[in-house]
């Protein structure tokens, strides 16, 4: 009764007894303190009961939802947004049913994966096709870094690889085409200069090498003139020596 006759949760005993005083189910309880301690539980408990209600109502309601999109699967695609969606489907019960936060947020569940897909297969498409056009930039051979798009696009048109790029992106990939070969120049020329360096250390090195062993060879020359004039010097004295023991040597 208490439920029928709309009782809000919370509510007073003194506002909401017009609405079931007359009622006979009031009327069934004959004690006054049994009716007020029934409507005080129902107060306290109704609490919730509605959020348990709700809270089975939204879940049917995103069910009924999700079940939509699967029957309108076949025609969502990563174009599809949720105007697109609506147009083709608001009137429909599940779709009505829902909050629009709750039905956009379970649309885009269903899309986003879709538009990440497409995005990653464009993406590859772009690269290929890309690539495709460099390729044919490096076969012409003639292109250096300096060259000019304006002379060179006109060598190009015949060829498929340059027809399948869009129009706007041709020149911007033809100065990234000058930009890998300045590097690919720059770099060689890094190696280049790192080879000549090393080779001039290389020769600084050697250099030191013939330096410190022509001193090593003075050095042990100048040992060996020392040696040679001690020993002399020392034959000459026993020379003497001998001679003063034996004047007859001179003779």
């Amino acid at each position: 009764m208490l439920k029928e006759r709309g009782v809000a949760p919370f509510s007073k005993w003194e506002k909401e007894l017009p609405k079931i005083v007359f009622d006979p189910r009031f009327k069934a309880i004959p004690s006054y303190s049994t009716r007020r301690s029934l409507f005080e539980h129902f107060v306290k408990t109704r609490v919730e009961e509605e959020r348990k209600e709700k809270r089975a109502a939204q879940k049917a309601a995103i069910e009924g939802f999700k079940q939509l999109l699967d029957e309108a699967s076949e025609e969502i695609d990563h174009k599809t947004d949720y105007q697109i969606f609506r147009k083709k489907w608001g009137d429909d019960e599940r779709f009505l049913a829902l909050d629009r936060k709750d039905r956009e947020h379970l649309l885009n569940e269903r899309v986003l994966p879709l538009r990440r897909d497409a995005e990653e297969k464009a993406q590859a498409i772009r690269a290929a096709t890309a690539s495709s056009f460099k390729s044919l930039l490096q076969e012409k051979g003639d292109i250096a870094v300096n060259s000019r798009w304006s002379r060179v696009k006109d060598t190009l048109r015949d060829d498929p690889r340059y027809k399948s790029v869009k129009h706007e992106d041709r020149e911007a990939l033809f100065n990234e085409y000058l930009s890998d070969l300045r590097a690919v120049e720059e770099e060689s020329e890094r190696e280049a200069k790192a080879k000549r360096e090393e080779q001039d250390k290389l020769r600084e090195r050697e250099r030191e090498l013939r330096k410190r062993k022509e001193r090593e060879e003075q050095e042990m020359e100048r040992v060996r003139i020392k040696v040679r004039r001690k020993e002399a010097i020392v034959s000459y004295q026993a020379l003497l020596v001998e001679t003063i023991k034996d004047p007859q040597m001179l003779s």
